[in-house]
């Protein structure tokens, strides 16, 4: 089954158009259920040893923004819940992979119809959380959590990878970026809302 990791503000996993859509880590399931984040499997215990604890559904990566966030979101720190407060994520998830004839929300590009006769579910989303909404109201991800996040996507099976963000050069992105492209995962890359004709950084690198 094709994952789509999703870097970015996060992505609601209870949402109604998109709760049957994501990637469980089978290695974290410890009872079996494949329930999307079933607090369950919440164990504390690295159960598949790829070095994150608890990354049921992928995981939040994000360590902070140095403007500070919006009151509301979730600024402490690495942990195994990657939810969205932003809203950002879950949209982009929405238009790569919502379910498609549920007659609820929109129908993704990716496909996958959640219906009793015809259940092929598409892609599976992997939720990677690395930013948020900054104190002023903007979005915004952090480029060190970035790299990260490429690292877990990768090991653990990415088939592509969505960045829905500006970027910028640092060595830590670029051993990651350069590692995946290695791998062979597509890394599918915004080309940017900045009013601006020059690429970033992303948008002019080979393979992306």
């Amino acid at each position: 089954t094709a994952k789509l990791a999703m870097l970015d503000s996060g992505v609601n996993y209870r949402h109604e158009d998109l709760v049957d859509k994501f990637w469980v880590n089978p290695g974290e399931d410890v009872d079996g259920d494949e329930q999307v984040y079933d607090l369950d499997d919440l164990n504390g215990v690295d159960d598949d040893f790829n070095g994150v604890i608890d990354d049921l559904c992928g995981y939040d990566f994000f360590t902070g923004l140095g403007i500070g966030t919006w009151p509301g979101e979730d600024a402490g720190g690495p942990d195994s819940d990657p939810n969205d407060f932003d809203g950002h994520g879950t949209n982009c998830a929405s238009i790569a992979a919502g379910a498609t004839n549920n007659a609820k929300g929109v129908a993704g590009i990716a496909g996958g119809w959640i219906t009793t006769n015809y259940p092929t579910r598409g892609p599976r989303i992997m939720c990677c959380r690395i930013g948020g909404t900054g104190s002023d109201g903007l979005g915004y991800i952090n480029l060190g959590n970035a790299a990260t996040a490429i690292d877990y996507a990768t090991s653990n099976g990415a088939t592509a990878i969505n960045c829905s963000w500006g970027s910028s050069f640092s060595t830590a992105l670029s051993n990651a970026l350069s590692n995946a492209i290695a791998q062979g995962v597509v890394i599918c890359k915004a080309a940017g809302n900045d009013g601006l004709d020059q690429v970033d950084y992303m948008g002019g690198l080979a393979g992306i």
